[in-house]
């Protein structure tokens, strides 16, 4: 994403994963992009700075990736399900107030589940009439879009794992 933006854009990465942070550190030094700006912290609290574009890669069951960790399978409860929703709902939520008017925010998971999914920005749009669901000109890819808007992917086709993502952008006053 960085050196899709440019290096004169800037890109802030917030991950309550300090692990995480650090894999992305390293990449970026081997990579030389220097346009990023990591912090440690919870993606339902941060709250600095307002952005044009927002991306929201939320925790989830990882259903959409089973073939890669079959045990997922055997170890995903329904209770883990609901307790991904409640959390994915949070982060677009924080996030949306961070968004300025005009802007997107993209929403992804490895999940095939409409709980995790297609449910999470229903209720995200139904609280925000503020911001519509749209199928982004900057994509690429359109043949992974559906009529609905929705983005998927599925293993088999031409990609390898499930995904899903939705842009939701920001209505001008």
């Amino acid at each position: 994403m960085a050196a899709r933006v440019g290096s004169a854009s800037k890109v802030t990465a917030v991950d309550i994963s300090e692990l995480r942070l650090n894999l992305l550190r390293d990449n970026l030094k081997r990579l030389s992009i220097d346009n990023v700006l990591t912090v440690i912290g919870d993606g339902i609290k941060f709250a600095s700075g307002k952005y044009n574009k927002i991306l929201v890669d939320a925790p989830c069951s990882g259903t959409g990736v089973f073939r890669k960790y079959p045990e997922g399978r055997w170890i995903t409860t329904p209770e883990d399900v609901g307790r991904f929703a409640v959390m994915q709902y949070n982060l677009l939520n924080n996030s949306a107030r961070l968004l300025s008017e005009g802007g997107d925010l993209v929403y992804s998971t490895c999940s095939v589940l409409h709980a995790e999914n297609e449910f999470v920005i229903e209720r995200f749009l139904n609280e925000h009439p503020d911001f519509e669901l749209v199928m982004p000109e900057w994509f690429q890819h359109k043949d992974v879009i559906g009529e609905d808007k929705f983005l998927r992917t599925f293993p088999g086709l031409k990609y390898f794992d499930n995904l899903f993502a939705a842009c939701l952008r920001r209505k001008q006053s």
